[in-house]
């Protein structure tokens, strides 16, 4: 009823404009009837869709997609500095960057928050755009060379369902980048063919680069990609007119991107050129030293889009076997096949595009393979001498950008012609027939067969990559990985609160500090540790090693001291380095996961205890995550010096320096004379004007260490920092009933002791002492025929744990030693083959033969329960063939607790094991072999004797600290000097390894 009254008032306004020439009126409604989308704007709208219901299938309600390289979604503590070109992004130590290029990211979640969601709905929508800038862009670029809307929606749909984006997803650059080649490239053909675009638009289009500046080869090839590649492709289209009509356009449009960019640009061109405050952590120019990631791109792994290091590797990428069987793998070979038939099966006034764009998928083949063959050379001379090619180190991810371009392009030209051939079938047909009998009148025409085959390929192309519309690409189960959709934990939130309500500057440390920068939590996330940076709006400090950026070498050194200095207990210098790193706060957290195979994370319990005794530092919160205050919880912004203080340009040493006089002294270190080789360990002494820095190494045994030094007259402070926790001797005061824990480490000064520890005291019952266990070694106290060594040694370290034993009053239940039998019956073999004995060639000595497989004997612990502790004393000597083995096997455990490599030779050795048995253990065994191992080797014979087992009660437990070595003044002449370590672990030792069997 009201579109009949609306058209009636329009017709009536119509007929008076034709009476009384009322044109104003007219115009005006005339243009306020609403439009109908035109096909092509329909095909962009339905391209849209599709990829907005691809992502929809990504996210969970109330979780992040947040996985390896991708944190979670969350930039609060970004915000604060997120318009300086100077901020604490990259380093915890401040330097240049342009954070201000995730502008869109604040915009998004400051828009979605105002409405009441947070920043997990903000992350679907800025994937739901930027997939969009995909599928939309690929359609325009497509939408500029075909007319066919089906075809434009056709490149929209495989530009986002495709394996470039299954390899590669949840990284929104890859995502962004190909958007805005694509949009490029949109642009670029139109401007060529002759269409009147503003030159504004082409500053317009560059503004998603302000993303893909923060990594740079990605902004180099859409840069690249926008003056060079479109001109090449406008060329190879259009011919010579059309490139130069986009040079002139793109010579128009070069200060708008200037003037609309500028924002981003500035802080971009400063952080890459002087800006200062970090230093680059990986070799970027060697290809080879990213080999690695190159592994999968062989040429067809390429023009299948799948072409990445991770897809054998299912903690990466669960899906991908499943994609690899046999029933689907053949689907993705599709995409070649359609792509080089697109030429044949265009249009004609299309198959100069389609030439052309498959010539430049081809280079672009060529170069993605990387060093892989054919012709790697080629590729390796290209590495090592065009201009910043280095760049392309691992070259798909930087250049597939491209083929997903080109390749949609080149499907859309492919349908179109297909489906213009099957209506020009069709035409031909009587209209009064059905149009299925149309249809199946044409079947046997090849145009016929040609479309349906088209488009038959085309939908088992966009079926392939299936994870991506079904979800499974960001994975929820997947082995040695959590799900990539993550919860961030209330206990984090209410850290970065507490601390941001802290209006006094300073900076917070988060320990322990990373061994590399993806971490795991016990929350569920396992990737880049940037929890900390991204919620706490306060300068954060934590290290990411192996990340592309990092900390001057002196502002880590000095990050590294704290915590070497909280684990060792050396806690002396704990303040002067808070101090001297600006922190304020220190965040202990609990909820990283321990043990992992090949990790090196401090353990955060013995961090805890050691800030608890450093001076000056109190603790705000407990919990999970525990927040210590140093001093009244500020750090100064501006800083007097009394002095300036000449260090040698080791950063170990200026840290060193630092904690041994403290902040009211400026360090000037000197300039190195040649660049340190990361994994070179230069242990000689670093002397300066001022001072000197003698890192001593810490081995077993070997000649004292000494060194000549040249001294300038004067006082000089004699401090010891820890390397490595202390390595004392353990001895029992009788007269005392006390235990000392003695460093025999002395230095010396011209041939007098300038500085040494005082020992460690701790007082214990009784007199009659057998072992103690510090840490997880035990050390038995008894110097007899039975001990190993003399003087054994303990490692103290911070809050180290030390039970004291002593023999049990009930004394051990064993049995006697079994009868001879074969412990490494490895095949069927008859017993009387294998020559196994057991006897007694004199009293006391126990011989065990073998000619093949293994003679053994054994002792049962009758009483042995979980948690007694036992200590096992004997001798042995080899006689014969291989080198005697001894087992302690507690049974219904993973296996025998092997000792460590025993002695070859006809001397009598001892051995002491002290062992406390696991819980999980049902009994425990003690079991000595004549273990011939492979045959035909000979007979083996071994002796032991004087076998003792005792059992040991703990009658103390306590917690130890390394006592601090007191700083000692000396007063120096000028001239050459002595210096010299004596008594404790110093100098080196090297032996030739002793034979495997003699």
């Amino acid at each position: 009823m009201e579109a009949t009254e609306s058209g009636r008032l329009l017709e009536f306004i119509l007929r008076l404009e034709y009476h009384c020439e009322f044109m104003p009126v007219a115009n005006v409604l005339t243009r306020l009837r609403p439009r109908v989308p035109t096909g092509m704007a329909r095909a962009y709208l339905a391209t849209f869709v599709v990829s907005s219901l691809i992502v929809s299938t990504w996210f969970r309600a109330g979780t992040f997609v947040s996985t390896g390289d991708m944190g979670a979604f969350i930039r609060r503590g970004w915000s604060e500095e997120m318009a300086w070109s100077w901020n604490h992004q990259i380093t915890g130590a401040g330097s240049a960057a342009h954070t201000i290029g995730r502008a869109i990211e604040f915009f998004l979640i400051d828009a979605v928050r105002f409405l009441g969601a947070d920043e997990t709905v903000a992350q679907w929508l800025f994937y739901t755009l930027i997939y969009g800038l995909v599928s939309v862009g690929a359609a325009y670029a497509a939408g500029a060379i075909v007319k066919s809307p089906t075809a434009v929606v056709a490149a929209g749909t495989f530009a986002v369902l495709n394996g470039f984006f299954l390899t590669r997803l949840p990284n929104p650059l890859n995502i962004i980048s190909v958007g805005t080649i694509a949009l490029f490239t949109g642009i670029a053909l139109r401007v060529a063919k002759g269409r009147k675009i503003s030159p504004i638009v082409g500053g317009v289009a560059f503004l998603p680069c302000s993303f893909l500046a923060f990594n740079p080869p990605m902004m180099v090839v859409a840069g690249m990609w926008a003056v060079i590649g479109t001109i090449a492709v406008a060329f190879l289209i259009e011919g010579r007119r059309g490139a130069w009509r986009l040079s002139k356009w793109l010579l128009l449009a070069g200060p708008w991107v200037l003037l609309l960019n500028a924002w981003w640009l500035m802080p971009f061109v400063q952080a890459y050129t002087g800006g200062g405050g970090a230093e680059a952590n990986a070799t970027f120019t060697d290809p080879t030293n990213w080999s690695w990631a190159q592994i999968n791109n062989s040429v067809p792994n390429i023009l299948t889009l799948v072409a990445n290091w991770a897809w054998f590797r299912p903690q990466y990428l669960p899906f991908a076997a499943e994609l690899d069987e046999p029933h689907w793998i053949w689907m993705r070979y599709l995409i070649p096949t359609l792509v080089v038939l697109a030429p044949a099966l265009a249009l004609r006034a299309r198959r100069r595009a389609a030439l052309g764009l498959l010539g430049l998928s081809g280079i672009v083949v060529f170069l993605a393979k990387g060093l892989l063959p054919p012709f790697a050379s080629v590729n390796m001379w290209m590495y090592l001498n065009v201009p910043m090619f280095w760049l392309f180190r691992e070259p798909m991810s930087k250049l597939g950008q491209t083929l997903v371009v080109f390749f949609a392009i080149l499907l859309a030209i492919a349908v179109e012609g297909a489906a213009s051939r099957l209506r020009a079938q069709l035409a031909q047909q009587p209209d009064q027939v059905p149009l299925i009998r149309q249809f199946l009148n044409i079947m046997p025409r090849p145009a016929t067969i040609g479309a349906v085959g088209t488009a038959g390929a085309f939908l088992l192309i966009v079926a392939y990559p299936k994870p991506l519309y079904t979800g499974e690409a960001i994975p929820d189960v997947r082995p040695m990985q959590p799900s990539a959709h993550v919860r961030v934990p209330d206990f984090w939130w209410d850290m970065a609160k507490k601390i941001d309500e802290d209006p006094r500057p300073g900076k917070v440390l988060v320990l322990p500090l990373d061994d590399y920068y993806q971490m795991p939590t016990t929350w569920g996330f396992f990737g880049v540790d940037s929890i900390a940076n991204l919620l706490i709006k306060h300068p954060v400090v934590q290290p990411k090693p192996d990340g592309y950026f990092g900390d001057v070498a002196g502002f880590a050194a000095d990050v590294d001291a704290i915590e070497l200095a909280l684990m060792t207990g050396d806690l002396d210098p704990i303040p002067s380095l808070l101090d001297a790193t600006g922190v304020s706060e220190v965040i202990i957290r609990h909820d990283l996961l321990r043990g992992m195979p090949g990790r090196n994370i401090a353990d955060d319990r013995i961090l805890a205890k050691s800030m608890a005794k450093v001076t000056g530092v109190s603790r705000e919160v407990e919990g999970t995550l525990e927040l210590w205050q140093v001093g009244d919880g500020t750090s100064p912004i501006v800083r007097t010096y009394d002095r300036v203080v000449d260090t040698a340009s080791s950063p170990e040493a200026g840290a060193a320096v630092l904690g041994s006089i403290g902040t009211g002294s400026a360090i000037r270190p000197r300039a190195a004379s040649e660049p340190a080789i990361p994994t070179q360990i230069d242990n000689s002494p670093a002397l300066s004007d001022d001072s000197v820095y003698w890192p001593i190494p810490a081995v077993d045994e070997g000649k004292e260490a000494a060194t000549k030094i040249k001294l300038r007259e004067g006082n000089y402070q004699v401090s010891q920092r820890a390397r490595a926790s202390s390595v004392l001797i353990p001895e029992l005061d009788q007269g005392s009933n006390t235990l000392l824990f003695r460093d025999p480490t002395r230095i010396l000064l011209d041939g007098k002791t300038v500085s040494n520890r005082p020992p460690l005291e701790v007082s214990v019952p009784t007199e009659d002492i057998a072992a103690i266990r510090v840490g997880s070694r035990f050390v038995s106290l008894a110097e007899d025929q039975y001990s190993a060594t003399k003087s054994p040694t303990v490692v103290v370290g911070a809050a180290t744990p030390l039970t004291v034993f002593a023999p049990a009053k009930k004394p051990a239940e064993v049995s006697d030693l079994s009868n001879v039998y074969d412990c490494n019956n490895y095949e069927p073999r008859p017993t009387a083959e294998l020559e196994l004995e057991k006897s007694e060639p004199k009293p006391g000595v126990t011989r065990l033969s073998a000619l093949d497989h293994a003679a053994c004997t054994r002792i049962d612990f009758k009483d042995a329960q979980p948690g007694d502790t036992y200590r096992v004393q004997l001798q042995y000597r080899q006689v014969k063939g291989k080198r005697p083995q001894i087992c302690l096997w507690q049974v219904g455990t993973e296996g025998c607790e092997i000792a460590s490599r025993p002695q070859i030779g006809g001397s009598w050795t001892p051995y002491e094991k002290i062992v406390t048995i696991d819980e999980t253990a049902e009994s425990l065994q003690l079991i000595l072999h004549a273990d011939v191992g492979e045959r035909l080797l000979g007979k083996t014979v071994t002796d032991y004797r004087n076998i003792e087992i005792e059992k040991l009660d703990p009658i103390k437990s306590t917690t130890i600290w390394p006592e601090s070595v007191p700083a000692t003044t000396v007063e120096v002449p000028a001239g050459k000097h002595t210096l010299k370590v004596v008594g404790g672990m110093s100098g080196s030792s090297l032996a030739p390894f002793e034979p495997l069997q003699d």
